[in-house]
Protein backbone atom coordinates (compact mmCIF):
# COMPACT_ATOMS: atom_id res chain seq x y z
CA UNK A 1 0.00 0.00 0.00
CA UNK A 2 1.29 3.43 -0.96
CA UNK A 3 2.31 5.52 2.07
CA UNK A 4 1.43 9.18 1.51
CA UNK A 5 3.31 12.04 3.15
CA UNK A 6 1.64 13.54 6.20
CA UNK A 7 1.19 16.92 4.47
CA UNK A 8 -0.68 15.28 1.58
CA UNK A 9 -2.92 13.32 3.94
CA UNK A 10 -3.82 16.53 5.75
CA UNK A 11 -4.60 18.21 2.42
CA UNK A 12 -6.92 15.31 1.49
CA UNK A 13 -8.71 15.12 4.84
CA UNK A 14 -9.18 18.83 5.51
CA UNK A 15 -12.16 19.41 3.12
CA UNK A 16 -14.09 16.38 4.43
CA UNK A 17 -17.25 17.01 6.49
CA UNK A 18 -17.28 16.03 10.15
CA UNK A 19 -19.24 12.78 9.73
CA UNK A 20 -16.73 11.53 7.12
CA UNK A 21 -13.85 12.43 9.40
CA UNK A 22 -15.47 10.40 12.17
CA UNK A 23 -15.58 7.41 9.81
CA UNK A 24 -11.91 7.92 8.95
CA UNK A 25 -11.06 7.79 12.67
CA UNK A 26 -12.61 4.31 12.91
CA UNK A 27 -10.82 2.93 9.85
CA UNK A 28 -8.21 1.18 11.98
CA UNK A 29 -5.23 3.14 10.70
CA UNK A 30 -3.42 4.81 13.60
CA UNK A 31 -1.87 7.52 11.45
CA UNK A 32 -5.24 8.47 9.93
CA UNK A 33 -6.81 8.40 13.39
CA UNK A 34 -4.29 10.90 14.72
CA UNK A 35 -4.77 13.18 11.71
CA UNK A 36 -8.57 12.99 11.57
CA UNK A 37 -9.30 13.40 15.28
CA UNK A 38 -8.49 17.13 15.61
CA UNK A 39 -10.27 17.81 12.31
CA UNK A 40 -13.41 15.90 13.33
CA UNK A 41 -13.81 17.89 16.51
CA UNK A 42 -12.73 21.22 15.07
CA UNK A 43 -16.37 22.38 14.99
CA UNK A 44 -19.36 21.01 16.90
CA UNK A 45 -23.06 21.87 17.06
CA UNK A 46 -24.97 21.62 20.32
CA UNK A 47 -28.74 21.55 20.04
CA UNK A 48 -31.27 22.69 22.60
CA UNK A 49 -32.48 19.19 23.45
CA UNK A 50 -31.56 16.13 25.49
CA UNK A 51 -29.20 14.87 22.80
CA UNK A 52 -27.43 18.22 22.71
CA UNK A 53 -26.97 18.11 26.46
CA UNK A 54 -25.46 14.63 26.22
CA UNK A 55 -23.04 15.76 23.50
CA UNK A 56 -22.03 18.78 25.54
CA UNK A 57 -21.35 16.72 28.67
CA UNK A 58 -19.38 14.11 26.75
CA UNK A 59 -17.17 16.64 24.99
CA UNK A 60 -16.39 19.00 27.88
CA UNK A 61 -15.46 16.08 30.15
CA UNK A 62 -13.02 14.63 27.62
CA UNK A 63 -9.61 15.77 26.45
CA UNK A 64 -11.03 16.37 22.97
CA UNK A 65 -12.54 19.59 24.37
CA UNK A 66 -9.15 21.19 23.79
CA UNK A 67 -9.48 20.44 20.05
CA UNK A 68 -12.75 22.33 19.56
CA UNK A 69 -12.28 25.66 17.76
CA UNK A 70 -15.88 26.44 16.78
CA UNK A 71 -19.14 25.85 18.67
CA UNK A 72 -22.67 26.44 17.38
CA UNK A 73 -25.27 26.64 20.15
CA UNK A 74 -28.73 26.21 18.57
CA UNK A 75 -31.45 27.42 20.93
CA UNK A 76 -34.79 26.34 19.49
CA UNK A 77 -38.10 26.18 21.27
CA UNK A 78 -39.09 22.69 22.52
CA UNK A 79 -42.26 21.50 20.79
CA UNK A 80 -43.99 20.49 24.02
CA UNK A 81 -43.86 23.80 25.86
CA UNK A 82 -46.75 26.15 26.45
CA UNK A 83 -46.97 29.80 25.50
CA UNK A 84 -47.11 31.42 28.90
CA UNK A 85 -44.55 32.59 31.43
CA UNK A 86 -41.03 33.95 31.17
CA UNK A 87 -38.51 32.94 28.56
CA UNK A 88 -36.95 30.53 31.05
CA UNK A 89 -40.16 28.50 31.12
CA UNK A 90 -39.98 27.99 27.38
CA UNK A 91 -36.63 26.30 27.87
CA UNK A 92 -37.68 23.93 30.64
CA UNK A 93 -35.07 22.02 32.73
CA UNK A 94 -36.50 18.69 31.58
CA UNK A 95 -36.29 19.47 27.88
CA UNK A 96 -33.42 21.87 27.55
CA UNK A 97 -29.92 22.52 28.89
CA UNK A 98 -30.48 26.27 28.69
CA UNK A 99 -32.41 28.18 31.33
CA UNK A 100 -32.81 31.89 31.66
CA UNK A 101 -35.36 34.11 33.37
CA UNK A 102 -36.17 37.67 32.48
CA UNK A 103 -35.77 38.84 36.07
CA UNK A 104 -32.27 40.06 37.05
CA UNK A 105 -30.31 37.42 38.95
CA UNK A 106 -26.61 37.04 39.51
CA UNK A 107 -24.57 34.27 37.93
CA UNK A 108 -23.92 32.37 41.19
CA UNK A 109 -27.59 32.11 42.12
CA UNK A 110 -28.41 30.92 38.61
CA UNK A 111 -25.89 28.09 38.93
CA UNK A 112 -27.24 27.07 42.33
CA UNK A 113 -30.89 27.20 41.30
CA UNK A 114 -30.56 25.70 37.81
CA UNK A 115 -27.41 23.54 37.70
CA UNK A 116 -28.54 21.80 34.50
CA UNK A 117 -29.81 24.96 32.89
CA UNK A 118 -26.55 26.85 33.29
CA UNK A 119 -24.20 24.24 31.83
CA UNK A 120 -23.56 26.43 28.80
CA UNK A 121 -22.75 29.45 30.93
CA UNK A 122 -19.27 30.85 30.27
CA UNK A 123 -18.98 28.40 27.40
CA UNK A 124 -15.55 29.62 26.32
CA UNK A 125 -14.06 28.38 29.59
CA UNK A 126 -14.99 24.80 28.64
CA UNK A 127 -13.09 24.89 25.33
CA UNK A 128 -9.54 26.26 25.67
CA UNK A 129 -9.05 26.56 21.88
CA UNK A 130 -12.48 28.05 21.08
CA UNK A 131 -12.10 30.90 18.59
CA UNK A 132 -15.59 31.15 17.04
CA UNK A 133 -18.92 30.93 18.85
CA UNK A 134 -22.28 31.00 17.07
CA UNK A 135 -25.53 31.32 19.00
CA UNK A 136 -28.79 31.10 17.09
CA UNK A 137 -32.38 31.25 18.24
CA UNK A 138 -35.13 29.41 16.40
CA UNK A 139 -37.66 31.55 14.57
CA UNK A 140 -40.48 29.74 16.41
CA UNK A 141 -39.08 30.86 19.76
CA UNK A 142 -38.69 34.43 18.55
CA UNK A 143 -42.27 34.62 17.31
CA UNK A 144 -44.12 33.08 20.27
CA UNK A 145 -42.55 34.57 23.37
CA UNK A 146 -44.17 37.84 24.59
CA UNK A 147 -42.11 40.82 23.57
CA UNK A 148 -40.96 42.05 26.99
CA UNK A 149 -39.78 38.59 28.04
CA UNK A 150 -38.17 37.97 24.68
CA UNK A 151 -36.12 41.15 24.86
CA UNK A 152 -34.88 40.89 28.43
CA UNK A 153 -34.60 37.10 28.31
CA UNK A 154 -32.36 37.02 25.27
CA UNK A 155 -30.17 39.79 26.65
CA UNK A 156 -29.66 37.94 29.94
CA UNK A 157 -29.04 34.66 28.15
CA UNK A 158 -26.31 36.26 26.08
CA UNK A 159 -24.78 37.73 29.22
CA UNK A 160 -24.81 34.31 30.90
CA UNK A 161 -23.22 32.43 27.99
CA UNK A 162 -20.50 35.02 27.37
CA UNK A 163 -19.51 35.41 31.02
CA UNK A 164 -16.26 33.85 32.14
CA UNK A 165 -16.46 33.63 35.96
CA UNK A 166 -13.30 31.55 36.21
CA UNK A 167 -11.40 34.37 34.47
CA UNK A 168 -9.53 31.82 32.40
CA UNK A 169 -7.69 33.04 29.31
CA UNK A 170 -9.91 32.74 26.23
CA UNK A 171 -9.05 32.60 22.54
CA UNK A 172 -12.57 33.55 21.51
CA UNK A 173 -12.28 36.27 18.88
CA UNK A 174 -15.33 35.67 16.65
CA UNK A 175 -19.01 35.74 17.66
CA UNK A 176 -22.11 35.18 15.54
CA UNK A 177 -25.58 35.95 16.93
CA UNK A 178 -28.49 34.85 14.73
CA UNK A 179 -32.21 35.59 15.01
CA UNK A 180 -31.81 38.15 17.76
CA UNK A 181 -34.96 40.10 18.59
CA UNK A 182 -33.85 42.29 21.47
CA UNK A 183 -32.39 45.75 20.92
CA UNK A 184 -28.66 45.54 21.38
CA UNK A 185 -28.80 45.96 25.16
CA UNK A 186 -26.19 46.93 27.69
CA UNK A 187 -24.57 43.78 29.02
CA UNK A 188 -24.71 44.03 32.82
CA UNK A 189 -21.83 41.70 33.56
CA UNK A 190 -18.23 42.88 33.48
CA UNK A 191 -17.26 39.27 32.75
CA UNK A 192 -19.41 39.25 29.61
CA UNK A 193 -18.18 42.70 28.63
CA UNK A 194 -14.60 41.47 28.83
CA UNK A 195 -15.47 38.71 26.36
CA UNK A 196 -17.10 41.18 23.96
CA UNK A 197 -14.15 43.54 24.20
CA UNK A 198 -11.76 40.79 23.11
CA UNK A 199 -13.67 40.06 19.88
CA UNK A 200 -12.20 40.94 16.49
CA UNK A 201 -15.15 39.63 14.43
CA UNK A 202 -18.84 40.16 15.25
CA UNK A 203 -21.82 39.08 13.13
CA UNK A 204 -25.35 39.92 14.32
CA UNK A 205 -28.61 39.11 12.54
CA UNK A 206 -31.75 40.76 13.91
CA UNK A 207 -35.09 39.02 13.56
CA UNK A 208 -38.36 40.76 12.83
CA UNK A 209 -40.67 41.72 15.69
CA UNK A 210 -43.95 39.82 15.10
CA UNK A 211 -47.12 41.83 14.53
CA UNK A 212 -48.57 43.21 17.74
CA UNK A 213 -48.09 46.05 20.13
CA UNK A 214 -44.66 46.48 21.67
CA UNK A 215 -45.24 47.00 25.40
CA UNK A 216 -44.08 50.30 26.86
CA UNK A 217 -42.36 48.58 29.79
CA UNK A 218 -40.26 46.66 27.29
CA UNK A 219 -39.05 49.82 25.58
CA UNK A 220 -38.26 51.57 28.88
CA UNK A 221 -36.61 48.65 30.69
CA UNK A 222 -34.27 47.51 27.90
CA UNK A 223 -31.48 50.00 27.10
CA UNK A 224 -30.92 49.91 23.37
CA UNK A 225 -27.30 50.97 23.10
CA UNK A 226 -24.39 48.79 24.14
CA UNK A 227 -21.98 50.95 26.07
CA UNK A 228 -18.36 50.19 26.71
CA UNK A 229 -17.72 49.89 30.43
CA UNK A 230 -14.90 51.98 31.84
CA UNK A 231 -13.64 49.00 33.87
CA UNK A 232 -13.37 46.65 30.87
CA UNK A 233 -10.63 46.40 28.21
CA UNK A 234 -10.87 48.59 25.08
CA UNK A 235 -12.72 47.31 22.03
CA UNK A 236 -10.60 45.22 19.63
CA UNK A 237 -13.33 44.73 17.02
CA UNK A 238 -12.08 44.97 13.42
CA UNK A 239 -14.85 43.31 11.40
CA UNK A 240 -18.57 43.94 11.98
CA UNK A 241 -21.56 42.52 10.09
CA UNK A 242 -25.12 43.64 10.83
CA UNK A 243 -28.14 42.21 9.02
CA UNK A 244 -31.91 42.25 9.57
CA UNK A 245 -35.00 40.61 8.14
CA UNK A 246 -37.44 43.52 7.93
CA UNK A 247 -37.51 46.43 10.35
CA UNK A 248 -40.50 47.83 12.20
CA UNK A 249 -41.09 51.56 11.83
CA UNK A 250 -41.48 52.09 15.56
CA UNK A 251 -38.85 49.67 16.84
CA UNK A 252 -35.11 50.03 16.26
CA UNK A 253 -33.05 46.82 16.54
CA UNK A 254 -29.89 48.70 17.45
CA UNK A 255 -29.14 52.20 18.66
CA UNK A 256 -26.01 53.49 16.93
CA UNK A 257 -25.86 56.73 18.89
CA UNK A 258 -23.03 55.84 21.31
CA UNK A 259 -21.55 52.90 19.44
CA UNK A 260 -17.90 53.25 18.42
CA UNK A 261 -15.16 50.71 17.71
CA UNK A 262 -11.78 52.48 17.45
CA UNK A 263 -10.10 49.74 15.36
CA UNK A 264 -12.95 48.84 13.00
CA UNK A 265 -11.73 48.11 9.45
CA UNK A 266 -14.59 46.21 7.77
CA UNK A 267 -18.30 47.06 8.02
CA UNK A 268 -21.07 45.07 6.31
CA UNK A 269 -24.68 46.24 6.69
CA UNK A 270 -27.54 44.37 5.01
CA UNK A 271 -31.27 45.07 4.79
CA UNK A 272 -31.24 47.80 7.44
CA UNK A 273 -32.84 51.22 7.24
CA UNK A 274 -31.15 54.61 7.42
CA UNK A 275 -33.52 56.38 9.78
CA UNK A 276 -33.77 60.10 10.45
CA UNK A 277 -33.18 61.69 13.85
CA UNK A 278 -36.75 62.93 14.02
CA UNK A 279 -38.72 61.78 17.05
CA UNK A 280 -41.61 60.96 14.74
CA UNK A 281 -40.36 58.62 12.03
CA UNK A 282 -43.34 59.48 9.85
CA UNK A 283 -42.29 63.14 9.64
CA UNK A 284 -38.54 62.77 9.18
CA UNK A 285 -36.07 65.63 9.12
CA UNK A 286 -33.34 66.56 6.67
CA UNK A 287 -30.45 65.83 9.05
CA UNK A 288 -28.54 62.52 9.00
CA UNK A 289 -29.62 59.69 11.27
CA UNK A 290 -27.76 57.58 13.83
CA UNK A 291 -26.72 54.77 11.47
CA UNK A 292 -25.24 57.22 8.98
CA UNK A 293 -23.35 58.97 11.79
CA UNK A 294 -22.14 55.57 13.04
CA UNK A 295 -20.54 54.87 9.66
CA UNK A 296 -19.01 58.32 9.36
CA UNK A 297 -17.39 58.33 12.81
CA UNK A 298 -15.40 55.19 11.93
CA UNK A 299 -12.66 56.87 9.94
CA UNK A 300 -10.58 53.69 10.29
CA UNK A 301 -12.80 51.82 7.83
CA UNK A 302 -11.08 50.26 4.83
CA UNK A 303 -14.02 48.22 3.54
CA UNK A 304 -17.71 49.19 3.50
CA UNK A 305 -20.62 47.15 2.13
CA UNK A 306 -24.22 48.40 2.01
CA UNK A 307 -26.46 45.64 0.68
CA UNK A 308 -30.21 46.06 0.20
CA UNK A 309 -30.28 48.96 2.66
CA UNK A 310 -33.01 51.59 2.55
CA UNK A 311 -33.18 55.31 3.17
CA UNK A 312 -36.42 56.95 4.28
CA UNK A 313 -37.29 59.09 1.25
CA UNK A 314 -37.20 62.65 2.53
CA UNK A 315 -35.32 65.83 1.76
CA UNK A 316 -32.08 63.93 2.43
CA UNK A 317 -31.16 61.72 -0.57
CA UNK A 318 -28.52 59.02 -0.94
CA UNK A 319 -26.25 61.59 -2.57
CA UNK A 320 -25.85 63.30 0.81
CA UNK A 321 -24.79 59.99 2.38
CA UNK A 322 -22.29 59.29 -0.40
CA UNK A 323 -20.78 62.77 -0.10
CA UNK A 324 -20.23 62.36 3.65
CA UNK A 325 -18.54 59.00 3.10
CA UNK A 326 -16.41 60.60 0.39
CA UNK A 327 -15.16 63.27 2.82
CA UNK A 328 -14.90 61.31 6.08
CA UNK A 329 -13.66 57.80 5.22
CA UNK A 330 -10.26 58.67 3.82
CA UNK A 331 -8.83 55.14 4.26
CA UNK A 332 -11.62 53.37 2.36
CA UNK A 333 -10.26 51.09 -0.40
CA UNK A 334 -13.22 48.70 -0.85
CA UNK A 335 -16.80 49.80 -1.44
CA UNK A 336 -19.93 47.90 -2.43
CA UNK A 337 -23.38 49.47 -2.70
CA UNK A 338 -26.12 47.14 -3.95
CA UNK A 339 -29.86 47.73 -3.70
CA UNK A 340 -30.86 44.54 -5.47
CA UNK A 341 -32.80 44.29 -8.73
CA UNK A 342 -35.85 46.44 -9.49
CA UNK A 343 -39.21 44.84 -8.77
CA UNK A 344 -41.78 44.11 -11.44
CA UNK A 345 -44.67 45.40 -9.32
CA UNK A 346 -43.15 48.87 -9.54
CA UNK A 347 -43.78 48.84 -13.30
CA UNK A 348 -47.38 47.70 -12.73
CA UNK A 349 -47.94 50.46 -10.18
CA UNK A 350 -46.40 53.18 -12.36
CA UNK A 351 -46.91 52.09 -16.01
CA UNK A 352 -46.87 55.64 -17.33
CA UNK A 353 -43.68 56.64 -15.52
CA UNK A 354 -41.40 53.62 -15.81
CA UNK A 355 -40.48 51.58 -18.85
CA UNK A 356 -39.57 47.90 -19.07
CA UNK A 357 -35.92 48.98 -19.36
CA UNK A 358 -36.10 49.63 -15.62
CA UNK A 359 -36.33 45.89 -14.97
CA UNK A 360 -33.36 45.02 -17.16
CA UNK A 361 -30.73 47.21 -15.56
CA UNK A 362 -30.25 50.24 -13.36
CA UNK A 363 -31.91 52.64 -15.73
CA UNK A 364 -31.22 56.34 -15.02
CA UNK A 365 -34.94 57.11 -14.89
CA UNK A 366 -35.15 55.98 -11.24
CA UNK A 367 -33.00 55.61 -8.14
CA UNK A 368 -33.30 52.57 -5.88
CA UNK A 369 -32.64 52.21 -2.17
CA UNK A 370 -35.55 54.25 -0.84
CA UNK A 371 -38.64 53.51 1.21
CA UNK A 372 -41.31 56.14 0.80
CA UNK A 373 -43.94 57.05 3.38
CA UNK A 374 -46.71 56.17 0.96
CA UNK A 375 -45.39 52.60 0.73
CA UNK A 376 -45.50 51.90 4.47
CA UNK A 377 -48.20 50.15 6.48
CA UNK A 378 -48.92 52.99 8.85
CA UNK A 379 -50.60 51.05 11.68
CA UNK A 380 -48.82 51.91 14.93
CA UNK A 381 -46.37 49.17 15.98
CA UNK A 382 -47.32 47.09 12.95
CA UNK A 383 -45.79 49.03 10.07
CA UNK A 384 -42.72 47.80 8.23
CA UNK A 385 -40.34 49.64 5.97
CA UNK A 386 -41.20 48.60 2.41
CA UNK A 387 -38.59 48.87 -0.35
CA UNK A 388 -39.30 51.54 -2.93
CA UNK A 389 -37.64 53.91 -5.41
CA UNK A 390 -37.73 57.53 -6.47
CA UNK A 391 -38.02 58.92 -9.98
CA UNK A 392 -37.49 62.60 -9.14
CA UNK A 393 -35.04 63.73 -11.87
CA UNK A 394 -32.83 65.87 -9.64
CA UNK A 395 -32.56 63.15 -6.99
CA UNK A 396 -31.82 60.44 -9.55
CA UNK A 397 -29.06 62.46 -11.21
CA UNK A 398 -27.62 63.56 -7.88
CA UNK A 399 -27.50 60.02 -6.49
CA UNK A 400 -25.86 58.64 -9.60
CA UNK A 401 -23.23 61.39 -9.78
CA UNK A 402 -22.37 61.15 -6.07
CA UNK A 403 -21.99 57.36 -6.20
CA UNK A 404 -19.80 57.52 -9.31
CA UNK A 405 -17.65 60.15 -7.64
CA UNK A 406 -17.32 58.07 -4.45
CA UNK A 407 -16.50 54.83 -6.27
CA UNK A 408 -13.92 56.62 -8.38
CA UNK A 409 -12.20 58.00 -5.29
CA UNK A 410 -12.16 54.60 -3.56
CA UNK A 411 -10.83 52.88 -6.68
CA UNK A 412 -8.07 55.45 -7.13
CA UNK A 413 -7.05 55.08 -3.49
CA UNK A 414 -6.95 51.28 -3.79
CA UNK A 415 -4.79 51.47 -6.92
CA UNK A 416 -2.42 53.90 -5.22
CA UNK A 417 -2.08 51.58 -2.23
CA UNK A 418 -1.33 48.64 -4.52
CA UNK A 419 1.37 50.60 -6.33
CA UNK A 420 2.90 51.63 -3.02
CA UNK A 421 2.88 48.07 -1.65
CA UNK A 422 4.48 46.70 -4.82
Amino acid sequence: MLVLPVELREHILRPLPSHDLVNVRTAGNRALYELATPMAFRAIRIGNDTRGLEVFRAVVNHRIASLVQEVHVDISQPKTVTTSGALGRYLSPAASPLIIHCHPVDFTSMQETYPKGTMFASIASHFPSLSHLKISFGADLACSVPQAERLSGQAMLMDLILSNPQCRPSRLTSLTLHTMVFPWATFSSLLAMNTLSSLTHLDVHFNDIPAGRIPADCMSSCPQSIRHRADSPPWRLRHLKLTATVESIHFTPIDFTLLHFPYLETLFIENMTFRTPSANVLTPAKNPGAMEDFIIRHSTLRSLTLKDCMLVHTRRPWAAVYDRIFSALTLLTELSVDFGPPRREWINQNPSQLSSKFLINSHPEASLGYCSLSSMRLEVNRGKFIRDFTDAPLVVKGDEAALVRLKGKVKARAQANNMFSN
